[in-house]
Formats: C-alpha cells, sequence, structure tokens
C-alpha cells in the first residue's frame, strides 16, 4: 500500500497521526506544513534530535542486553545510522558530544541498575516490552477510521506495589528541574495513557524520566563521575504522574480538535499555512526551516538545505501485532 501526504492509504483506508505532527501543528501550522505535509528534512540533522535518539537507542539496549557493552553499541550504532555530525569529544563547543553521550549512558545505568522497577518481559520469548507501538482508533473522516499513533518507551512493573508504569525517557539541556514540571497537562503522557488503556492495560502512573545535558567540563580532582564531567545527582531526575478518566477524555477531545484542523488544511488550496512568528521561530535554539519562512518560501533555499524524505513512522507499525503481559 501507497501512503499519502495525510497519512491515509491510496485506497481509502486509515487515517494515521502521530504525536510529532500533532503537537507541531499546535506550536506552528506552516512547520507542521513543511515537515510532515511537504515532508522536508533538513540536510544536516539538529544535534539535539541525533543526541536524543541515540541516547533512546542506548538505554533500549541495555533493557534488551543488560550489558553496558550492548548499551554503548546501541548508543553509537544509532549516531551511525543517522550519519550524525555530533562532535566526538567534550572538549567541544557543542555540548551534545558523543563523549558525554557515552558517559551519561554509563552514569545512568549506574543510577538505575537496581531501581525499584522491573522491565515488563513478553511471556512467549522474554523480550522487553521497549518501543511498544500502538495504533488506536478515536475518531472518523469521511467516512475513514482515523488511529493515533507512536510509540511507549518502556513498560515496567513497580517493585513496590506490583502495578505497571509507562515510562518516557527525555534528554533535554534546559533546567531540569523546569524540565521534570511538565508531567502535568502534557498530551504526551496522556496520550500514551489513551493508547495503554485502549490496548487492555491498565497502568497505575506514568514516569517521565529526564536526562539534563549539561556542558560541565570533566574534573579528575573531584572524582567519581566528575572526573568525566557528568553529575550523578543533577544530570538525572523523575517524576511520576497520573491521569484520570476526565483527564483522557479531554485529551481525545483535544485531538480530535487538532487532527481535524490538520485534515481540513491538507484538503485546503493554501500555498502556506499559519505561522506563529516569532513565538516558534526561535525555541529552542530556533526553527529549522527559519531561513525557509524569512525568505518567504525561497525554492533556492529549499533545494539546497532540505530533502523530501517521507514522514510516515506508522508504516512499520500497521497490522504489527502487539503482545500484552
Amino acid at each position: 500500500m501507497v501512503h499519502n501526504s495525510i497519512g491515509a492509504v491510496d485506497d481509502g483506508g486509515p487515517i494515521y497521526i502521530d504525536y510529532s505532527i500533532f503537537s507541531t501543528l499546535q506550536t506552528c501550522e506552516e512547520k507542521a506544513r513543511l515537515a510532515y505535509h511537504k515532508h522536508l528534512r533538513p540536510l544536516a540533522e539538529p544535534p539535539a534530535m541525533s543526541f536524543g535518539s541515540a541516547f533512546h537507542a542506548g538505554v533500549d539496549a541495555w533493557h534488551r542486553t543488560r550489558t553496558v557493552q550492548g548499551a554503548r553499541a546501541g548508543f553509537l550504532t544509532e549516531v551511525k545510522r543517522r550519519g550524525s555530525i555530533l562532535p566526538l569529544s567534550m572538549d567541544a563547543d557543542e555540548k551534545r558530544s558523543i563523549e558525554r553521550g557515552i558517559y551519561l549512558l554509563e552514569c545512568y545505568i549506574e543510577k538505575y541498575e537496581n531501581e525499584t522497577y522491573e522491565i515488563l518481559r513478553r511471556s512467549d520469548d522474554g523480550k522487553p516490552y521497549v518501543e511498544l507501538a500502538f495504533a488506536v482508533y478515536f475518531m472518523d473522516w469521511r467516512n475513514r477510521p482515523v488511529h493515533y499513533t507512536g510509540k511507549i518507551d518502556a513498560l515496567k512493573r513497580s517493585l513496590v506495589d506490583g502495578r505497571t508504569r509507562i515510562f518516557e525517557l527525555k534528554t533535554t539541556a534546559r533546567g531540569l528541574s523546569w524540565y521534570l514540571d511538565q508531567v502535568r497537562p502534557n498530551h504526551q503522557i496522556s496520550g500514551y495513557y489513551f493508547a495503554a488503556q485502549t490496548m487492555g492495560l491498565d497502568p497505575a502512573g506514568a514516569v517521565w524520566d529526564c536526562v539534563y545535558i549539561s556542558d560541565r567540563k570533566p574534573d579528575p580532582r573531584k572524582g567519581g563521575w566528575m572526573t568525566f564531567g557528568i553529575d550523578m545527582d543533577k544530570d538525572f531526575g523523575r517524576r511520576e504522574t497520573r491521569r484520570s478518566e476526565v483527564d483522557i477524555d479531554e485529551f481525545v477531545s483535544d485531538l480530535r480538535s487538532v487532527t481535524t484542523r490538520w485534515l481540513s488544511l491538507q484538503e485546503s488550496s493554501l500555498k502556506r499555512w499559519t505561522r506563529n512568528a516569532p513565538g516558534a521561530c526561535y525555541m529552542y535554539g530556533g526553527c529549522q526551516y527559519l531561513e525557509v519562512c524569512s525568505t518567504n518560501l525561497n525554492e533556492n533555499v529549499i533545494h539546497s538545505k532540505f530533502r523530501e524524505e517521507k514522514w510516515a513512522p506508522w508504516e512499520g507499525l500497521i497490522n504489527r501485532e502487539v503482545m500484552l503481559p
């Protein structure tokens, strides 16, 4: 089956939307158009995206192998796969270096190796529940079903109360305490709750698992992880949050509203969608499409700095059987 730009099969089958589209449209409609309707990807991936994906891959590999070597390999394999331009050394001006990523990963493992949670595993083959794919129905559009799709980072069972928790791993270069406060309201977490409940799970909570990327330099005089510029107490934090049935209903209401806007815009003949300028232009170090908008969709800028790569992560999820505990 061939998927078109609205995330739907061309034979009138289901339509799919994920959190990336959902959140970006709320941030800036034009950014959503360029990224997920026109499918423009920067030729040089931002360091934040490369680093975050590599760290996720390293933690996933640790869950699968339970070895530091496996985690390192997972991190480095993802860096290579993405063709990342991350600097090698922590001495570089860019704080998101490969060296810092490896040390952060190893410190993360040491900090949480004996945590009060255990990763849930499949009963048939023992594989861990990481990157758990979902595609759940939530509305119709033009007589076609619309599904919310994504992946839950991990499902773990508390060793204290025996109940399941959703884990969402994040890396951030902003203040850790500020980032930890973003658990509620948080549509991404609410969406995972909605998906988990739809799949038959009854999560007792969600853990917002955050890792801080500092520009701290190695200091051998302080010993321990500070020898490598990592502070085990300050660079890691977790915050648990819960959702009620009302919370889930309100999330789905927002999801339907945003999705309706998304599909309506794609069916329109508008050359350009509404820009959130300058609100979205300078967030998180600057929008990837800032030069496109500031030159009023200059074709030379688009062709020289972007490639076309279809955004359709749901293609790997559709018809995939999801095994539940």
